[in-house]
Order: C-alpha cells, then sequence, then structure tokens
C-alpha cells in the first residue's frame, strides 16, 4: 500500500542528509588537499578520524564510498544503494516467516498495524496523563516546616 507524500518526504529528508554530509565531507578533502590544510600530510589513520567523525554525524554514511590513504581523500555516493533504499520509500516491509498461502492481504495487514499504532498511541496518552512528576524531596509540598511531623500539616 504505496503513500506518496511519505515517500516525497522521506526522499526529500534523505537527499538533504545526503548534502550535508557531501559538505562535511568536502571540509575534510579541503583539509587534506588545501595548501594550508592542517592535514595535509597526514596519515591514513589521522584523515579516516576525522572523516568517520562528519561522515557518521547526519547518520548516512552508508551511503558513501571513502578512499582515505597517506594524504589522501575522497568520496563518492553509493548511487545504487541510495536507489534501491529509495525504491521502499512510502511503503510498508514486513518481514515474516510464514508461507504467502497463510498470510491475509497487504491492506489488512497494514490496517492491523495501524490500528495496534493507535492502541499504543492512546495507553501511553493515557499513562502520561494519569501521572505527575515525582516532586523533589527538598522542597516540602506543604507550607509546614521540615522538623513539622506531616500528619500535623493539613
Amino acid at each position: 500500500m504505496p503513500q506518496p507524500r511519505r515517500r516525497r518526504r522521506t526522499k526529500a529528508k534523505r537527499e538533504e542528509l545526503l548534502e550535508a554530509t557531501e559538505a562535511e565531507l568536502g571540509k575534510v578533502r579541503s583539509m587534506v588537499e588545501g595548501a594550508r590544510g592542517s592535514l595535509r600530510k597526514a596519515d591514513a589513520g589521522k584523515i579516516g578520524t576525522r572523516a568517520g567523525k562528519v561522515a557518521n554525524k547526519y547518520k548516512v554514511s552508508k551511503h558513501f564510498e571513502l578512499e582515505i590513504a597517506d594524504g589522501a581523500f575522497s568520496y563518492s555516493r553509493k548511487a545504487e544503494q541510495i536507489a534501491a533504499e529509495a525504491a521502499l520509500d512510502g511503503l510498508y516491509v514486513i518481514r515474516t516467516t510464514c508461507t504467502a498461502t497463510k498470510l491475509p492481504s497487504s491492506e489488512s495487514v497494514v490496517r492491523t498495524y495501524k490500528q495496534a499504532e493507535r492502541a499504543f498511541r492512546t495507553m501511553k496518552d493515557q499513562i502520561s496523563t494519569t501521572t505527575s512528576p515525582i516532586a523533589s524531596a527538598s522542597t516540602p509540598s506543604c507550607a509546614c516546616s521540615p522538623t513539622t511531623s506531616p500528619s500535623s500539616c493539613t
């Protein structure tokens, strides 16, 4: 059951994160290849440490191929992997061990899934409205002094 709005939103978000990661990786490349870069003559370990920090900043490092050597750094997008992930945008993927003959229709599975999500959301709302934050022990909850017994406070 495709969801076009979700597909567009996911695609836009992925592209935004990929571009932000490319900008950060571009900074690392300029640090390595630039005339005054701080990693200009660095070994592969230092370059890899810096590239690893920025590549994982937006959690899309799996979509980049990093090539690191002593004094050299380059990167490229994994276009096939990005396209494969984009093909699943807007779809619910349900993995099961059941055979196809035992499964209900995809519409009923998604409907059941949505009902379960709604039920959990309702339960969480009820729990959060019935419980209140715990008062700090350092501030008394009544106007009496800390030396007065709680039974005399009314």
